[in-house]
């Protein structure tokens, strides 16, 4: 019977094994390449050089699924800070279900937001951080963001 792999293990190989080249025609970055800040042509090239389906959903803020799930990706207008927000819909949540998520992870806050419960990482590039680094994030987020709803549902 073939190996079945769970969908972040594939997505965490998946960063991994994939190099990433920028649109602004720099060559190939690799893992190692430090950046300190990044436009959103970058990161949309980034992102949809790790297969995933990266679209503008409006001015500074990048709309995809990881793992299933929504998540928004806003940059600051330097490009130095990106933040990750994922909401999760259709789902009443209390104050306290959210603040004891907080109390088990420390990558990322749960928060409610008009009611709907959301899930919100911040990366700073200013000091530099590492290609390899983002790649990191996004599949930390994408892990945490399936903890964050089965928390919930629970």
């Amino acid at each position: 019977m073939p190996r079945t792999y769970p969908k972040n293990i594939c997505l965490v190989i998946l960063t991994l094994a994939i190099s990433i080249a920028f649109a602004n025609g720099e060559s190939i970055a690799d893992d190692t390449t430090i950046y300190k800040e990044i436009t959103e042509s970058q990161l949309l090239t980034l992102l949809q050089s790790e297969g995933i389906n990266a679209e503008k959903f409006s001015e500074a803020i990048i709309s995809v699924t990881l793992s299933g799930y929504p998540v928004y990706l806003k940059l600051d207008p330097t490009g130095t800070l990106l933040n990750f927000v994922s909401p999760v819909e259709g789902i009443t949540s209390s104050l306290e279900k959210i603040n004891a998520f907080n109390q088990t992870i420390d990558f990322g806050q749960a928060f409610l937001f008009e009611g709907t419960p959301m899930l919100q990482l911040q990366l700073n590039l200013k000091g530099g951080v590492s290609v390899a680094n983002i790649k990191h994030y996004i599949s930390q987020f994408a892990r945490i963001r399936a903890l964050f709803d089965s928390s919930l549902r629970n």
